[in-house]
């Protein structure tokens, strides 16, 4: 069987199309289409550029899927994830030990939502990291 050689940013988009497949979650959606919008019409970019793309995901620095920046858009979205942060929260667990709690301590609806995203946004990482690794 031979193996395809991910080095395009579109062999990246397809690649994160079978990961969001195998998640089906809304995060994941959110995430697929802010990789989408930022590199479906850009010929010259790499799979190295997704994948950085990904693994810089900062919800507090605005480099995140739309909708992730004021108090009412996050709240909004509670209902719609609120198993896949309870999910990202409990894998975090399951992998570190420890519970996921901010520096400052205070978890907020916020920083759950902002923290499911970027649990979410780097397993799309690793995910694509291994199929580029082949």
């Amino acid at each position: 069987m031979e193996t395809k050689t991910i080095e395009t940013a579109q062999d990246a988009l397809h690649v994160l199309a079978e990961w969001h497949e195998r998640n089906a979650g809304n995060i994941s959606h959110a995430i697929l289409q802010w990789t989408r919008d930022a590199f479906e019409h850009d010929a010259s970019a790499t799979s190295q550029d997704v994948l950085r793309h990904l693994e810089t995901i900062d919800c507090a620095g605005c480099h995140t899927p739309q909708g992730l920046i004021y108090n009412q858009d996050i709240a909004d979205k509670v209902p719609l994830w609120w198993d896949e942060i309870d999910e990202a929260l409990s894998h975090y667990f399951e992998e570190t030990g420890e519970h996921a709690r901010p520096r400052d301590g205070s978890i907020t609806i916020g920083w759950m939502v902002w923290f499911a995203v970027e649990w979410v946004g780097h397993d799309a990482a690793s995910f694509l990291s291994h199929k580029m690794e082949g």
